[in-house]
């Protein structure tokens, strides 16, 4: 009976033990603003990091879920915020996916706190900016990173002229205004031909007027020859813009469109313009667009039992496209509270200095740091018109105009980074783009400078019959000095006679002399010295032999002409 009830006590230990270990475990509160309460992923990363990773240092991850959404409103986002401060006082970091406004505040906000805020949506510029808000960091690849593939794009394909169209606005602002440093810096001589800002207002009442901006703005890019055409704005304007290229004709062969990428499971395109389907699909073909992938498609990395696992369950159920990010940035928060352990340092001090010692394989990739920023991979896509076919694939190509033709997206490079994080991002080839010509389009009209010159048997031939023009007219000339006395003769005027025969002979001497050119001289070093001779003698000869000929036939005739107005008065 001793034995059995000694079992039992050993049983109830063993079975409890875990339970008791965790409420001795240290939690360390995540708290969250979300937009969107559909994340499963959050819930698989914290059972992954609470039971392996943070158990070894007795601690766990607490998610602290806030009650209902801030959506992108800015109100009740600084509330919701402001009253997770007077609940929780000491917080250890924000977690969240709020949209770039509510960000903006709350990031500023946050700074008088000194509370690290990490997104794993936003990519936005302005919030790295650490002397305004020093405790923002994010684990999405920010738009830095997309015009960083965009210059390796440019210099893949050769395009060193284009043009930048963006949406009034500080996101996209900065974007261009990046783009327009990295080419400046830049070692390869890139000419940013045309920039062109959009100011689009939305509501029925402002459509004249978006369409005729729209329409001004593109009619610009196609005057100034603008071939390679970067575009920063959003899938409203995107669908608009498209519209109008369609309508001017700005796509094909000729143009190339770049696009930075809508982080978004629908298509984007079926938003209503005045376009129809087929002028829509004509005019997207072919683009190009940077975009951050779902999850990691390098399939050569070392990825862990936990991501394999959670790749697997990823695949089957509802997600949201930033679901591997949040994935991702448990885990890196699991590394840095590891980290914090062994340094017993603060919360704000493991952000600060440890936050870029993190290296690990996650579902999005590598996961590193740089400056508050994720150095991550970038997909690089492009827009194909195919046929859709019952099983669900798509056929490419298809004409436009056909019902079943329909746009899809095809991975044409990876851009990842090497083991430097400020290196640029290498391209590595997925698929072959679809070009609409036999290759990609030139960025500009190529002038090219060809030398022309007669060729010496015509040359020979034109100057043989110039030679007996002037021989019959050196004829003539003796012909008339030697009988400028007969009485014929001298009534004809022959001074003007023989200015005009000095007339006729340099003409047909500077036809001799425009003939010649510097492919008749077999000397190099000689050409230059004779040409800079003969170009001005060939300039001069023929002006004054049309001078004294003409002058000469004018003034016989003047002549004439007075005699018999004198006879007649």
């Amino acid at each position: 009976m001793g034995t059995k009830s000694f079992r039992l006590f050993v049983c109830i230990i063993m079975l409890f033990s875990p339970v008791l270990a965790n409420d001795y475990r240290q939690r360390i509160v995540l708290n969250n603003l979300f937009t969107n309460t559909n994340y499963p992923s959050i819930q698989i990363a914290l059972e992954q990091v609470n039971t392996q990773l943070l158990s070894q240092i007795d601690r766990q991850f607490y998610f602290n879920e806030t009650e209902g959404m801030i959506e992108c409103d800015v109100g009740i986002g600084i509330k919701t915020f402001f009253d997770m401060l007077n609940q929780s006082p000491s917080l250890n970091v924000l977690f969240t996916d709020a949209c770039q406004n509510v960000l903006t505040y709350i990031s500023e906000t946050a700074t008088y706190f000194k509370l690290p805020i990490i997104s794993f949506t936003d990519s936005d510029l302005s919030l790295l900016t650490k002397d305004r808000y020093p405790y923002f960091y994010h684990i999405v690849p920010s738009d830095h990173s997309h015009n960083r593939v965009r210059t390796q794009l440019l210099h893949y394909f050769n395009w060193t002229r284009f043009g930048l169209i963006y949406q009034h606005g500080s996101k996209y602002t900065l974007v261009a205004n990046d783009l327009s440093n990295l080419v400046a810096m830049d070692k390869t001589q890139f000419e940013v031909n045309l920039t062109r800002g959009l100011a689009y207002r939305h509501g029925p009442e402002w459509q004249k007027d978006n369409a005729r901006y729209m329409k001004g703005l593109l009619t610009d890019f196609k005057t100034r020859d603008v071939r390679i055409i970067i575009a920063n704005f959003n899938q409203t304007i995107a669908t608009q813009m498209f519209c109008h290229a369609a309508r001017e004709h700005i796509y094909g062969s000729r143009y190339q469109w770049i696009i930075l990428g809508f982080p978004s499971l629908s298509d984007w395109w079926y938003e209503p313009t005045n376009c129809s389907k087929q002028e829509l699909i004509r005019a997207i073909n072919g683009t190009l667009q940077t975009r951050v992938p779902r999850f990691s498609i390098d399939t050569n990395q070392n990825r862990s039992d936990n991501v394999l696992e959670y790749l697997k369950i990823y695949s089957e159920m509802n997600k949201t496209y930033f679901d591997a990010y949040a994935y991702d940035t448990i885990w890196s928060l699991a590394y840095l509270y590891q980290i914090q352990s062994l340094h017993n340092q603060s919360n704000i001090e493991i952000f600060k200095k440890h936050l870029e010692t993190i290296d690990f394989i996650g579902a999005t990739g590598r996961v590193r740091y740089l400056n508050g920023g994720r150095i991550g991979e970038i997909l690089v896509e492009q827009f194909v018109a195919c046929r859709m076919m019952t099983d669900g694939t798509c056929i490419s190509p298809c004409y436009e105009e056909e019902d079943d033709c329909n746009l899809t997206v095809v991975k044409v490079f990876l851009a990842k980074n090497s083991e430097s994080k400020i290196d640029p991002p290498i391209l590595y080839k997925l698929n072959p783009i679809m070009w609409h010509g036999n290759g990609p389009p030139r960025d500009r009209t190529n002038q090219t400078i060809e030398f022309q010159h007669i060729y010496i048997s015509v040359f020979i031939s034109i100057s043989i019959c110039s030679g007996i023009g002037l021989f019959i007219s050196c004829t003539f000339l003796a012909f008339n000095i030697h009988f400028q006395s007969h009485r014929f003769i001298r009534m004809s005027s022959p001074a003007l006679n023989n200015l005009i025969l000095c007339g006729c002979m340099l003409a047909y001497m500077s036809i001799i002399v425009m003939g010649i050119n510097s492919s008749l001289f077999i000397k190099k070093s000689y050409r230059e010295i004779i040409m800079n001779i003969i170009c001005p003698i060939r300039v001069w000869i023929l002006c004054i032999s049309f001078t004294l000929a003409f002058g000469s036939m004018f003034s016989k005739t003047w002549r004439v002409h007075s005699i018999f107005t004198n006879i007649n008065t």
